[in-house]
Parts: structure tokens; C-alpha cells; sequence
């Protein structure tokens, strides 16, 4: 697509969410062929913080668009560092991709961790909602999170969580999630936003370094190989929640169907999460990931869907 002389086009949208002002926000700043940024990570990292939304996508054009299949490279960033692979920003770009060249079917988005394969289910009244094949080499850490120290750092939740010790999982090497069940809806909204508080998140250190964020849900229902769950998550570092997060919705419904579910969702080949998050910060999130299994137990897939809207159009001076 082209950029306006002088400067670089961007978009922002919303994700996980048709409407807009609702889901998760998104900056995607289209790259042109021979612009100096395409190798300017720390300029590109200032953008994100200009930006001041959670993540930043880096769109490098033009791609390969052969008939219905595009091809890019994308660079995912956070205001404090870029990341390997994460949901949202991976479904809003892969949804304005489709906007921008509505012929595509399928698509690849080539991120740190990998490809993402995408593919795209078009409704009547013409919204478009991607499903990605997200990268996964699924760790469970070694040590647990102590119920003491999430007592320190959120204290309105003692007594109220299921486990005495919180399953540290990470969906990649580079994103990581502290995966912490409470016992009711209402007291997953008593869940405050707060920084790490001096405790340390354990992590294997074969894993490290990594982004490591508090995922706080509660399982509504779990039956036939549907589960609905609702969720927060809080990072720690910068000490903001986020809206919607598909990185740790994956983490959870791996960790749900490998170890941590109930005995008929470890044990189905497919199981679908349905998942809502930022009810409680007033941007409502609707989150859908499904794991499937081979024979032998594994993970084959884990796929994320949801939708996008565009909220804003424009041309970014400072690149």
C-alpha cells in the first residue's frame, strides 16, 4: 500500500471486538520496501512508546501477495521491548491485511517466533474474523508461584484461589504467564492493578529472558469439549492490565488441555476455549482458542480467532 510522502501510514485498530472503543488497541505502521526503519529496532521501539498502546505491530510492505495468499514480515513491539509472537497484535494486522487486500484466503505473518499461518472466515454481512496457527513449544516450569506472593502483590485474593501453588507456563521461549485460578467471578473482580511488589516470578533458566505477565481467570463451564472461561491480565513490570491478550489465552487453553483441565478436556483430541476478558476495565474482549491433540497426547495445534475494527487512519511524521 502506498505511504504518504514524507511520512508512514498507520492504522489503529481494535481487536478481539467489532465494536469500536471495546477489545484491545493496536498501532500497525506500514513499512515501506528501502525505509531505514525496516532496520531500526530502537526507532522502532520509540514509536511504540509514542504510540503508548500495549503493543505495536511494524507491517513491512509490500509483501507477497500472489492471488489469494499475502506474505509479511511483521516486528511486534511493547512500550519496553519486542516480543517473539503475541495474539492480538498477530489477529488485528492479520484482519487489516484482509481489509486492505480483500481478495486473501490466507495469509503468512513472519514474527520473531516464526510463521503464523492465518486463515479467514467471511460472514454475510461481509466481517472478516482470521484464525492463526500460533507458534507453540508449550513449558511448564519447573517451580510454582507461591500463594503468599500473590497475596503480596494482590491482596483482596487471599483466600480465594483454587491452588495453593500457580502453574508458571510459557506458550513460547520469550512469553511466559503466571496462570492463577480464582474461585468466582467476583473475585476475579477484586483483582487490582499493581507492579511485582519485589517478588519474583520463578522461571526455568533455560527459558529466560522473558516476558512474564499474572493471567487470573475463572472456568464459568467445562463440558464435551467446550470451556468458557473469564480472565485478567496484569503486567507486571509497567503495572497495566490488558484488555485482551491472546498469548496468554493460548497459554491457558494448552495448559488447560495438557495438565491443568478436567479429566475430559486433557483427554479430548479438540477442545475449543471461549474467552472473555476486560469486562471489568470496561473494554469487553471475546476470545476464542482451539487446541488440537494428536495421538500421542502432544499438541499439534493451537488457534486463535477473533475479530478487529479499525478505529483510526493516518500518517506518522516522526519514523
Amino acid at each position: 500500500m502506498a505511504n504518504h510522502a514524507g511520512g508512514l501510514t498507520y492504522y489503529t485498530v481494535d481487536v478481539f471486538t467489532s465494536t469500536p472503543l471495546a477489545g484491545n488497541q493496536l498501532a500497525i505502521v506500514l513499512v515501506p520496501e528501502k525505509h531505514a526503519l525496516r532496520h531500526d529496532k530502537q526507532r522502532m521501539q520509540a514509536i511504540t512508546r509514542e504510540f503508548n498502546y500495549s503493543e505495536t505491530v511494524f507491517l513491512h510492505e509490500p509483501g507477497k501477495v500472489e492471488g489469494e495468499h499475502g506474505e509479511w514480515d511483521i516486528n511486534i513491539f511493547m512500550i519496553a521491548q519486542e516480543l517473539p509472537f503475541a495474539g492480538h497484535p498477530t489477529i488485528g494486522t492479520a484482519w487489516l491485511c484482509a481489509q486492505l487486500y480483500p481478495q486473501l484466503t490466507k495469509a503468512t505473518l513472519n514474527a520473531l517466533a516464526g510463521p503464523i499461518h492465518i486463515g479467514y472466515e467471511r460472514s454475510a454481512d461481509g466481517k472478516v474474523k482470521p484464525t492463526a496457527s500460533i507458534p507453540h513449544d508449550v513449558h511448564q516450569h519447573s517451580k510454582t508461584l507461591a500463594a503468599e506472593d500473590v497475596f503480596t502483590m494482590q491482596p483482596a485474593l487471599r483466600g480465594k484461589l483454587v491452588r495453593p501453588g500457580q502453574p508458571i507456563v510459557s506458550i513460547v521461549k520469550g512469553m511466559t504467564f503466571a496462570l492463577i485460578e480464582v474461585n468466582s467471578l467476583a473475585r476475579l473482580s477484586e483483582v487490582r492493578v499493581s507492579g511485582a511488589n519485589g517478588i519474583e516470578i520463578p522461571r526455568d533458566a533455560e527459558w529466560s529472558p522473558t516476558f512474564c505477565g499474572l493471567y487470573f481467570y475463572m472456568i464459568e463451564s467445562e463440558a464435551q469439549g467446550r470451556v468458557k472461561v473469564h480472565t485478567r491480565m496484569i503486567e507486571l513490570e509497567a503495572a497495566f492490565e490488558d484488555p485482551a491478550t491472546g498469548s496468554a489465552a493460548s497459554t491457558l487453553a494448552a495448559y488447560l488441555s495438557l495438565w491443568g483441565g478436567r479429566a475430559d478436556t486433557c483427554t479430548a483430541g479438540v477442545v475449543e476455549y471461549e474467552i472473555r476478558q476486560g469486562a471489568d476495565m470496561g473494554r469487553p474482549s471475546d476470545i476464542v482458542v482451539r487446541t488440537v491433540k494428536d495421538g500421542s497426547e502432544k499438541l499439534k495445534r493451537v488457534e486463535l480467532s477473533g475479530t478487529a475494527t479499525k478505529v483510526m487512519e493516518g500518517v506518522f511524521y516522526g519514523a
